[in-house]
């Protein structure tokens, strides 16, 4: 009986790895492996564990809405936006115990927008701004105890 839960084991593995794999990245767009034709839906990814990595929802291909990472706890690490396949909108990041550490914007795949990075305890370090992927505005780098150091104006 020990002989065949092994293999058993091992092949239970690779089957769910093989059937989790649904969805390929090709030339830059997203095809379904059965029927070679363009993506569109919502593709989870799971590690070998079958914890979810991530949700996508993609569009005739091309990465469109929302995208979710996840730590191997479950916890939201990062959710990207996109457009036909551009970052577009709102990207925020998180550490693992769910602070806040990023938030960026995106315009048809171009830095746009607001930029702000804390550090692990939540204190604010970096704010920045883009105007169609230059830097612009003011920019503020500030201390670990979240006191201003820098100021620096874009234009």
């Amino acid at each position: 009986m020990k002989k065949f839960i092994l293999p058993l084991f091992l092949l239970c593995i690779l089957s769910t790895a093989t059937f989790a794999q649904d969805v390929i990245l090709k030339k830059g767009k997203y095809v379904d492996r059965e029927t070679g034709k363009f993506y569109s839906g919502t593709f989870t990814e799971f590690d070998s564990l079958k914890r979810i990595v991530s949700v996508t929802c993609i569009n005739n291909g091309l990465l469109n809405d929302s995208t979710v990472l996840y730590y191997p706890s479950g916890t939201v690490k990062e959710v990207r936006a996109y457009a036909n396949g551009q970052k577009h909108g709102t990207w925020k990041s998180w550490n693992e115990k769910g602070v806040q550490t990023a938030l960026a914007s995106f315009t048809n795949g171009k830095k746009d927008g607001p930029w702000y990075i804390w550090d692990d305890n939540g204190i604010k370090r970096y704010e920045m701004f883009y105007r169609q992927g230059e830097k612009s505005g003011l920019w503020i780098i500030r201390d670990e105890q979240g006191n201003e150091i820098s100021r620096e104006e874009f234009k």
